[in-house]
C-alpha cells in the first residue's frame, strides 16, 4: 500500500490548524510528486515544516502546500539568477565611482 506522507502529515497537524482557526491551503500542481527518499524522514520534515508553519501563523491565518507546475519553477529560477547578476553588476559599477 503506497501511503501518502503530505497527506499523512497534514493530518497530524490537522488539530492545530482547527484550533487556531488557520486556513489550509492545498495546491499540487506539479506533474509529478515522485521521489526516491526514506519515507519516515521525508514525512517528520513534512511535518515539522507544517507545524512550524500553524506555530507561527497568526490566528486565523493561511497556511498553504503548493507544488507549481515546473514551468513556474523555471520562471522564478531564471527571474533569481536575473536579479544576482544585476546586483553584480551594480556592485562593480560602484567601485567605479
Amino acid at each position: 500500500m503506497r501511503t501518502n506522507l503530505l497527506q499523512h502529515a497534514l493530518e497530524i497537524v490537522r488539530r492545530d490548524i482547527e484550533d487556531r482557526h488557520l486556513e489550509l491551503s492545498v495546491s499540487l500542481e506539479a506533474s509529478s510528486h515522485d521521489v526516491m527518499v526514506d519515507p519516515p524522514r521525508l514525512q517528520q520534515v513534512f511535518w515539522n515544516v507544517l507545524r512550524n508553519a500553524c506555530k507561527f501563523t497568526p490566528d486565523h491565518g493561511t497556511v498553504s502546500v503548493r507544488s507549481p507546475p515546473i514551468a513556474e519553477v523555471h520562471h522564478r529560477r531564471d527571474q533569481r539568477h536575473r536579479r544576482r547578476n544585476r546586483a553584480a553588476i551594480s556592485r562593480q559599477n560602484l567601485r567605479c565611482l
